[in-house]
């Protein structure tokens, strides 16, 4: 069990992304999004071409986000392995952590990547020792010597002096049981104090992890330096394109709000995700028992079955439902980076928190379609009943003026 709280939060994680990104592709399929801007920037094109003064703005413009595209593309495979072998591997993550901290704290405060500023490196140094908690050395150890084996089937990667070392031998496994024998990178007190070190005293600690990180930092540091350098040309290029884009459409359009605060409005709204199949917007307590098995993830507290066995509701049910509303669907655009926003109604009332998007609507990244964009909040009674009625925490709901 212990072992398993270690990768619960890494296993999540995974899987959220994992489900987002298979609905995204659904999505994109479906809705034939490739096709269709495809065909909107070739009339662009067409349009920015046929007028003078625009054609020597933004005739090359689409082709410029084309070939940064084209570069990430072709590099793809290398960057995401050699970007991962720092993230699938704790002890060298840790490591990476520690040789990056020595090294950009030597610069200005503000010339220093933000994890490593001043006002933000207490917060670095104890989510750092929170992850040392989760480092299973058996784990870690496949992590790295799968992370290895992939790298080294990719030819960008044999360029990199620091891999060389892990490439030569046919069987990795002594080498790394030999790293973890010979490393203190579990260790907070060792951590704690290589935080305060300068980079030539964290390599007079002849660490095994702080060595290959320091072998493989010139790599790391291209790559950081690469991708801040196609985020500054994408900038610049999509301001270029959004200008020329209102020229042709003569009306306006959504916006590409990703990564933006955002308010957003719409309707509590159900809907169809495939033929003969219709979602309610509206669930409720009988529905959560309907789905708890005892097995993970739908294990559902005794104390709810029996709160809801007795109908006791409290003040929260629902007159019309007979029973608590749980979750709701609304056609709102939300985005990841959303969850735990308000949902108010028309009178600026909190009636929700959202948390989720539907399966199909993780392809609002892209665009926002009203037949199926939906998301997904908590029902505010639920969570006033399960704070007062299941965990009696009535000096909650007196704080907020609800009881």
């Amino acid at each position: 069990r212990d072992v398993a709280l270690k990768h619960s939060s890494r296993i999540k994680r995974l899987a959220n992304v994992e489900k987002r990104s298979r609905g995204q592709l659904k999505g994109l399929r479906r809705a034939n999004i490739t096709a269709t801007r495809a065909q909107m920037e070739s009339e662009l094109q067409q349009f920015v071409d046929e007028d003078p003064e625009l054609r020597e703005v933004h005739s090359l413009t689409l082709a410029e986000i084309a070939a940064v595209y084209q570069e990430m593309t072709e590099r793809s495979k290398f960057e995401l392995n050699f970007s991962n072998l720092i993230q699938a591997c704790r002890g060298l993550y840790v490591a990476f952590r520690i040789f990056d901290a020595a090294n950009e704290r030597t610069k200005p405060d503000l010339d220093r990547e933000s994890a490593f500023m001043d006002k933000n490196f207490d917060l670095t140094k104890n989510r750092l020792m929170l992850d040392i908690n989760d480092l299973h050395s058996p784990t870690d150890k496949k992590m790295l010597a799968g992370m290895v084996a992939r790298l080294k089937t990719i030819e960008q990667a044999q360029a990199i002096p620091g891999l060389e070392p892990l490439f030569k031998p046919e069987d990795l496994t002594d080498v790394i049981d030999q790293m973890y024998a010979d490393s203190l990178i579990n260790d907070k007190t060792f951590v704690a104090s290589a935080l305060t070190m300068t980079p030539s005293e964290l390599m007079e600690t002849k660490d095994p992890f702080i060595k290959l990180v320091a072998d493989l930092y010139p790599a790391f540091l291209e790559l950081r330096e690469k991708n801040k350098q196609r985020n500054g040309e994408l900038g610049k290029l999509y301001s270029k394109f959004i200008d020329s884009k209102k020229l042709f459409l003569k009306t306006d359009f959504v916006p590409d709000a990703n990564a933006t605060l955002r308010m957003t409005y719409g309707r509590i709204r159900g809907y169809s995700p495939e033929d003969a199949v219709y979602k309610s917007p509206i669930t409720t307590l009988k529905g959560v028992l309907d789905k708890t098995t005892g097995v993970e993830p739908f294990i559902t507290p005794q104390k709810i079955i029996d709160l809801r066995r007795a109908r006791d509701f409290g003040s929260f049910k629902n007159s019309k439902l007979n029973d608590i509303p749980v979750c709701i669907l609304y056609d709102t655009d939300t985005t990841g980076g959303n969850s735990g926003s308000p949902i108010l109604n028309s009178e600026g009332q909190l009636v929700g928190v959202n948390f989720d998007r539907a399966f199909e609507a993780t392809i609002n990244d892209f665009a926002w379609n009203q037949s199926y964009s939906r998301s997904i909040g908590v029902d505010i009674r639920y969570a006033l009943w399960i704070t007062g009625k299941v965990f009696k925490a009535d000096n909650l709901l007196e704080e907020i003026g609800v009881k």
